[in-house]
């Protein structure tokens, strides 16, 4: 939207050097914010801010528990709420984890929206049975929240002197702000996404990732969206640039 914003300011002052310089930068803009080869490379800078790890690397040896931050909810109809897909993903990931390192899961979601009348947690019980050693943290509303509670749920597990660390699973664009946030509080995390699948009409065409598309824009926006929220952060001091950074 800002590079049509200054399309459109160009378009008005066309008659004016400015405005034909307006329309020339918009015009990059809206080519290169709309390849998803740029927002993917984007997405990686996010994703990198922690060490991935496959389900070998993820043993009871080295880590205190697998952390699960919901993704968001939303409401049918009838008022009832549901989780967003990727809220689910994240979820199953997160059990099968669990189910081949033994691991306590900790389950996250409050209710970050005013409007929301439950917590991401209760929605997400409706699609997904969670099993009794689950635990499950209901008041988190934003990352910084989400990292806050984790560190006060982890003062109580044993480890035997050294400083906690968890797997989080969580989207890739969401990494590098969750770990930044656990970090601030003492908490070391790695990385196990979950497991995504291409179309493979894209995958067999991989030249379409330098041809501007929807796909690209949505893949754009969603890295500039994280991104903003990083700035935030900073600028609020809710993190450092050290949390940022370290690790990488």
């Amino acid at each position: 939207m800002p590079a049509l914003w200054l399309l459109f300011l160009g378009l008005v002052l066309m008659r004016h050097r400015l405005g034909r310089a307006l329309v020339i930068v918009s015009g990059v803009l809206l080519l290169v914010g709309s390849t998803p080869v740029v927002g993917g490379a984007l997405l990686g800078l996010l994703e990198s801010g922690a060490q991935t790890i496959d389900d070998e690397q993820a043993t009871a040896t080295f880590f205190d528990a697998i952390v699960v931050p919901l993704g968001g909810a939303y409401a049918d109809p009838e008022g009832r709420w549901w989780p967003l897909p990727g809220s689910v993903e994240r979820t199953v990931r997160g059990q099968q984890i669990q189910a081949a390192t033994g691991l306590p899961l900790i389950i996250v979601g409050g209710i970050p929206s005013p409007n929301q009348t439950e917590p991401e947690v209760a929605a997400l019980q409706r699609v997904i049975t969670l099993t009794p050693d689950t635990i499950v943290e209901a008041t988190a509303r934003d990352t910084f929240e989400t990292a806050r509670a984790i560190a006060q749920l982890l003062e109580d597990f044993d480890r035997e002197g050294r400083s906690p660390r968890v797997i989080i699973v969580t989207a890739g664009s969401h990494v590098r702000r969750m770990v930044a946030s656990l970090r601030r509080f003492g908490v070391e995390a790695a990385a196990a996404p979950a497991k995504h699948y291409a179309d493979v009409r894209i995958a067999r065409n991989g030249w379409l990732d330098l041809v501007p598309s929807a796909r690209g824009a949505r893949l754009v926006r969603r890295a500039l969206h994280e991104g903003v929220a990083i700035g935030w952060y900073l600028v609020t001091g809710r993190i450092g640039l050290g949390d940022i950074l370290s690790g990488t």
